[in-house]
């Protein structure tokens, strides 16, 4: 008797358990769908030309996966009605890799050259400098949008040497600065070091069961949320600092890029990409944006690309290719521009394809430097 009361008591025990375990993992399912929502509606709200599909059209297309030499990058061939990456991991459709018949430009870059915040492949900033060169000049010209999330310039140079030469490219935009500091200041001390090196070498040291048990428990929602928290209790305060060694690192790679792009007769233009700290005109939305950063991030941020700015434009200067501060790009607006501290909405990938295309124009006698090619 006494052993079967013990017996239902182990059972009922058991069964209350597992209703808690499972019940906690389905409401914090349900918590995690309401705040995906609300993030999708924030940037909705910020950036009316998109809508929750492409959202999660974006999500899904920039899953990364391991590659040579780069580290990573994006899985190639990847097809929805928002975003598609071609057979080299690059955003739009598929590229033709000699054409002796059009002036080609390639853009180097991060997410904000991917264009997470715009409506399909054909409004990014690259698709939209290329209709406009085509209206307004008459050229045959092509722009292709490489620009890979979370890339620094150490990946673009060697994105670059890898697959961009061999597609015999005119022009290469190297419109960059903020992942370099990104990464630097909140993901990797190592500088140079591109922003998921620690993920993997972590993976590669760590055993196989403690590997096996820390994605059961990031997982299981209850233990991933007590993680995410205890981590951020261990991030609270940290203190950002300014790490000149990444400066140099950063100087490096653009002077390599413009030595190996003269070697194959590419000209370059070399672009410090905006960002909210560097608008004048803020809107509400923006200024919010910037105080719910921390406040010594923001400081190290503008610090770190203030240096980095400076050493693009010495690199143009020394390697006498042009150099173009994209801060100026948004002087006067006041609109939102941004969505977050460097993305910006679909006005801003507007504003950014008529101030490329002005600055290809200054830059180059009789309307362009496509007229060289294209007559």
């Amino acid at each position: 008797m006494i052993k079967e009361k013990f017996l239902k008591s182990i059972i009922i025990t058991t069964v209350a358990v597992l209703v808690i375990i499972i019940s906690a993992d389905r409401l914090l399912k349900l918590y995690e769908n309401h705040v995906a929502r609300q993030d999708i509606q924030k940037q909705c709200a910020l950036n009316p030309g998109i809508s929750a599909k492409q959202q999660v059209d974006y999500n899904r297309a920039t899953q990364f996966r391991l590659e040579p030499y780069t580290v990573f990058g994006l899985k190639p061939n990847f097809k929805s009605d928002t975003v598609n990456i071609n057979s080299l991991g690059l955003r739009g459709e598929g590229i033709q890799k000699e054409r002796d018949d059009c002036y080609r430009i390639v853009v180097l870059g991060g997410s904000a050259v991917f264009g997470g915040s715009v409506s399909d492949d054909n409004h990014t900033f690259c698709k939209l400098l290329e209709k406009q060169i085509k209206r307004e000049a008459n050229a045959n010209v092509e722009v292709i949008n490489a620009g890979i999330p979370a890339f620094i310039s150490m990946q673009e140079l060697i994105l670059f040497e890898d697959k961009i030469i061999e597609l015999k490219p005119d022009l290469v935009i190297v419109f960059d600065g903020f992942n370099d500091a990104l990464t630097i200041l909140k993901r990797e001390k190592r500088p140079n070091y591109p922003w998921w090196f620690s993920e993997i070498e972590k993976i590669y040291y760590t055993s196989i069961s403690r590997l096996f048990m820390e994605k059961r428990l990031r997982k299981y929602r209850p233990t991933k949320h007590l993680i995410n928290w205890l981590d951020k209790r261990k991030n609270k305060g940290i203190l950002y600092t300014v790490v000149p060694e990444a400066v140099d690192f950063y100087k490096r790679n653009l002077d390599m890029i413009c030595h190996l792009a003269e070697s194959y007769n590419i000209d370059v233009l070399l672009v410090f990409q905006p960002m909210a700290i560097y608008k004048k005109n803020l809107t509400e939305n923006e200024k919010k944006i910037i105080r719910n950063l921390d406040s010594n991030y923001t400081k190290a941020l503008s610090e770190m690309c203030n240096a980095e700015k400076e050493a693009m434009a010495y690199v143009a200067a020394k390697n006498n290719v042009s150099f173009a501060d994209g801060a100026s790009f948004f002087t006067g607006i006041h609109q939102n521009i941004f969505i977050d501290e460097v993305h910006f909405n679909q006005l801003g990938h507007e504003i950014t394809a008529e101030s490329l295309y002005e600055i290809l124009c200054d830059k180059y006698n009789q309307g362009g430097p496509w007229t060289r090619k294209i007559k």
